[in-house]
């Protein structure tokens, strides 16, 4: 008994000492070349931010909430997620939340690519005063079967999962373990390792032996000594959720990458980056995630470089978006974004902002400056001299579209803010002729209709590349062109009362003079993410890893794939009580600051939210069973 306390004893002490020497600043452990990095910054601080945001929901109790869940479970598989699910909920518990405070530091990055070209991510924790941390550490690696000793980091050994290895009994012929195997090391599997002080996990040893060296204090050079990393700190490493990406090298090493796997690494996120600004032209990106006034700010910082062409940089130049331009946007709107442009060379800048959207938007073959070229030589419209030329502003407008035909795809109402009435009317008179240029056909006849006083025009959907009709109107200074004919005669009248912003303008909206102001319903925002299939729907994207096995009884995989559709849009929809999202954007120098605040996420207001997430996590878990490896699982892990 003396000898089992003696040893619990020594083992505590180890675990609360042992980060004495550690280093005091998590970035100290990651290498100056590391492309992406985030980190959760001084958990002391942040733990009660989210532990006030979690109060009121089923999070704050979690035990009779997930044994509610219990009760309804009909089969041992159901409450096999049920597992996944509470192991979820223990980081948010009060006690765990009191635990993540106690950390000096939690962080991950994107050390690099393989050669295959697969993304090195790596995961570090500095337990600092938290000796639950360090024993849950010690507990992971030494009591799970599965984990086996392949390889170390100087005198740290690192762990992967391995089946255990057997061989036939040579009386009996039964497999046996073989004790004489040395499991050999995976070059893209889950690793992990724990040094008192530090826990580190990664997609192989080449991805948290930088960590482990740094740690050790083999090598000097640390993400803390990269300049452009320094000068974003200054201005966003506060308490919270901080990130920072060197945005060149992550875009030059992406491409590589994409070469390598033999297909490239696309998405309508950096689709839109490597449009707006060339890959020199911001150094760097950074930004932070932070709880205040009753909500959740997401803050997001570029350095532009003064030496190199920015869309951007062109775009916002000396711009200042009047919020009420947002009046007309109608409340059951999905989202809103109000820009004003540029005085000076507004129409060759308008070109390449529109030029860029369809890029973005995936169009491969004619741009808009080529239909705007084609629309003045055949019909001699004065589009750059006089129709662009024109635009003062826009506002965009995400429209829930009542119907649209089939195959048709929705685009956003578009209201154009013009200098003079006389601009408006010009634009009216020749919109059958742009629209027949794209369509490829003569200019139609536009259909006339009275919606109240406004006059709708509308044009066939005939060899237009989204396939469906267009209507527009004009009133005063505004002209719109949508989908829908009564969305275009409700956007071209300005109703602050109801209108998605209503009758006064948030705080963010009159400070500093924005460029560019907008309102998102927060679950339509997060469902334009691009979130891997796999994520989504539970399915590999690889067709070569096969289906998780199914239980012998109960549903059929497709049933649960049609049950997690059902619980992802539901979490969408549990966003909607939920007041819009606030977005801002300013230029100040060579800096652009982008904010995105949701604010009324405190008292219990999560609490849908929250439940859907259970709910889709639940199906997920459905459809992907633990693996019998004993590999971690979340929707975030592939196998």
């Amino acid at each position: 008994m003396m000898r089992w306390t003696s040893g619990v004893g020594l083992l505590l002490v180890n675990v609360v000492s042992g980060g004495a020497a550690s280093p005091a600043d998590v970035a100290a452990v990651f290498p100056p070349n590391t492309l992406f990095y985030a980190e959760l910054n001084t958990p002391a601080e942040v733990a009660p931010q989210i532990a006030a945001l979690v109060k009121g929901t089923p999070l704050e109790e979690s035990i009779p909430f997930l044994h509610a869940k219990k009760n309804v479970a009909k089969s041992l598989h159901e409450l096999q997620a049920q597992q996944e699910l509470a192991e979820w909920a223990l980081w948010l518990s009060p006690e765990g939340l009191a635990e993540m405070g106690k950390l000096k530091g939690i962080a991950v990055g994107l050390m690099g690519f393989s050669d295959q070209g697969k993304p090195e991510w790596s995961l570090a924790i500095l337990t600092g005063d938290s000796p639950a941390a360090g024993l849950a550490a010690r507990a992971f690696l030494t009591t799970r079967t599965t984990l086996r000793e392949v390889g170390k980091v100087g005198t740290v050994p690192i762990f992967q999962h391995k089946a255990p290895a057997t061989k036939p009994d040579p009386t009996t012929g039964q497999p046996t373990l073989d004790p004489g195997h040395k499991p050999s090391e995976g070059h893209y599997e889950p690793t992990f390792a724990y040094t008192p002080g530090l826990f580190v996990a990664g997609t192989s040893k080449n991805a948290i032996a930088p960590l482990l060296e740094r740690f050790a204090g083999s090598l000097a050079n640390t993400l803390l000594s990269q300049p452009s990393f320094t000068a974003a700190a200054a201005d966003y490493r506060q308490p919270g959720l901080f990130f920072f990406v060197n945005s060149p090298n992550l875009l030059a090493q992406l491409d590589e990458a994409g070469r390598k796997r033999t297909a490239l690494y696309e998405s309508e996120f950096l689709a839109w980056v490597r449009i707006v600004a060339s890959q020199k032209a911001v150094p760097w990106l950074a930004g932070r995630v932070q709880f205040r006034d009753d909500g959740v700010a997401l803050t997001i910082g570029l350095a532009l470089d003064s030496s190199q062409k920015s869309l951007l940089r062109d775009v916002l130049a000396d711009s200042a978006a009047p919020s009420d331009w947002l009046h007309h946007a109608a409340k059951s709107a999905s989202w809103a974004v109000a820009m004003k442009f540029p005085e000076n060379n507004r129409s060759d800048t308008l070109v390449g902002f529109l030029d860029s959207f369809a890029k973005a938007q995936g169009v491969l073959g004619k741009l808009p400056s080529d239909y705007l070229q084609d629309a003045e030589n055949k019909h001699k419209l004065p589009l750059r001299d006089e129709l662009l030329a024109a635009i003062r502003g826009a506002t965009m407008v995400r429209t829930r579209l009542p119907e649209l035909p089939k195959d048709a795809k929705a685009l956003p109402l578009l209201v154009l803010h013009l200098s003079d009435a006389k601009a408006a009317a010009h634009w009216e008179a020749g919109m059958p002729k742009l629209i027949s240029t794209i369509a490829g056909d003569e200019p139609a006849q536009p259909a006339i209709e009275s919606i109240g006083d406004v006059t709708v025009f509308a044009l066939p959907s005939t060899g237009l590349p989204w396939k469906s009709a267009v209507y527009y109107a004009r009133r005063k200074t505004v002209f719109v062109v949508g989908q829908d004919r009564q969305q275009v005669a409700t956007a071209v009248v300005a109703n602050a009362a109801s209108s998605l912003l209503g009758a006064a303008p948030p705080r963010e909206f009159t400070v500093d003079k924005p460029a560019v102001v907008g309102l998102f319903a927060l679950g339509e925002l997060l469902g334009m993410i691009d979130i891997p299939q796999s994520v989504i729907t539970g399915t590999p994207s690889d067709s070569l890893i096969p289906p998780p096995p199914m239980p012998a009884a109960g549903p059929t995989r497709g049933q649960l794939q049609k049950d997690l559709d059902q619980a992802r849009a539901a979490f969408w929809k549990a966003f909607d009580p939920l007041p819009p999202a606030r977005l801002t954007v300013r230029r100040q120098g060579e800096r652009l600051t982008v904010e995105l605040f949701q604010p009324g996420l405190q008292h219990g207001s999560l609490t849908p939210v929250i439940t859907a997430a259970f709910d889709w996590l639940e199906k997920w878990y459905h459809l992907n069973p633990r693996r019998p490896q004993g590999l971690p699982t979340s929707p975030f892990y592939r196998q």
